[in-house]
């Protein structure tokens, strides 16, 4: 067997007209995960487009029928990303109120600007395209590609099986403050591309709905399994409340240079102890202690570069702060000491 493709690049405009004149079809098939993508997901993809970032290949097989004589080409990957983009061409989809570019906010194409139309029109799409191929070859082509596919990890693998609310509420926050993260050096770029800055974010508001407690796989899961097909409560308040707890921790550069930002446990409870400070959060109230209810004091910075040198220096004062800042760091016990003491530093309590 020879199994080999061409490498075939069709505008959006070209590919979506071959579909709706009957010469493209989806081949149901060859589809992991039959159905369409939620209309959220949909948009998405299209803002991608939109904003002129690349999209994944698709895989086409060419076929004709020997009794028509007509040629068709098959989707055998990229289902779902075929029919969102045949979607919004045909005018069956608009893009939400907070999508990007700003043109393109609650619009569907036809009421987009004439040159953002035409850009999208234009947008080159890029295919595997095997010809004289059989169903057997198609086959054996998934199964040696995914047979070279890293494995995916707990964030990859929940990106991947949900399409509900949470999942695209999170997607949101971490477009807007994943750059927030490298800068910071909480994160590098190597953790982006396996999407920790999901996690780290998931477990925020994990938090945020259902108080401090070690968070596991099952849990996140759970999260994201239980606003599939129903909202996800307070996303203006969660949103508000964690953009400004990122600007209070983006403005402390004395903070960045004492080395707490670079630590992902740290940046978690910080995170939130803004967020129940300002914000008098309700469910994070236990564990910020009498700190709930008082605001930022004027050396809230001060506080949390001292409270962060002494873990460098091991001060005994603080030995259950720096025990919980040092080892098992995803627990909730250790979780509710950090939040505790650094809401006492944000609010001059110490």
């Amino acid at each position: 067997m020879d199994l080999r493709s061409n490498q075939v690049t069709m505008t959006v405009a070209d590919y979506c007209d071959l579909h709706n004149r009957g010469d493209a079809a989806v081949d149901p098939r060859y589809q992991r995960k039959p159905g369409l993508w939620a209309r959220r997901a949909q948009a998405y993809l299209i803002e991608t487009m939109l904003r002129g970032f690349p999209i994944p290949k698709l895989a086409l097989y060419q076929e004709t029928d020997l009794k028509s004589r007509k040629t068709i080409k098959f989707v055998v990957d990229g289902q779902q990303r075929t029919q969102a983009i045949l979607a919004y061409y045909n005018d069956a989809l608009s893009l939400p109120s907070t999508a990007e570019p700003v043109e393109a906010r609650g619009k569907r194409l036809t009421q987009l600007p004439d040159e953002l139309q035409r850009e999208f029109l234009a947008y080159p799409l890029q295919f595997d395209q095997f010809e004289g191929v059989n169903e057997d070859e198609v086959r054996e082509f998934f199964r040696r590609i995914n047979s070279h596919t890293t494995t995916l990890n707990a964030e990859e693998s929940r990106n991947a099986q949900f399409q509900g609310d949470m999942k695209w509420f999170i997607v949101d926050l971490v477009d807007h403050h994943s750059d927030s993260l490298l800068l910071l050096d909480t994160l590098n770029r190597r953790d982006v591309l396996r999407m920790r800055d999901h996690k780290l974010i998931a477990e925020v508001v994990h938090a945020m709905l259902n108080g401090v407690t070690t968070t596991s796989k099952t849990k996140l899961d759970r999260m994201y399994r239980d606003f599939e097909l129903q909202p996800v409560p307070r996303v203006q308040e969660i949103d508000r409340a964690v953009q400004a707890a990122f600007n209070r921790l983006l403005s402390w550069e004395n903070l960045h240079n004492a080395g707490l930002a670079q630590r992902q446990h740290m940046v978690y409870s910080l995170l939130l102890a803004l967020v129940a400070v300002e914000f008098q959060w309700d469910t994070l109230k236990e564990a910020v202690g009498e700190a709930f209810g008082s605001p930022v004091h004027e050396d809230a910075e001060r506080n949390l570069v001292l409270i962060t040198e002494a873990i460098e220096n091991e001060d005994p004062y603080y030995r259950p702060f720096i025990k919980a800042s040092s080892e098992k760091t995803n627990t909730w016990d250790h979780r509710q000491t950090r939040i505790g003491v650094m809401a006492k530093a944000l609010t001059n309590l110490l």
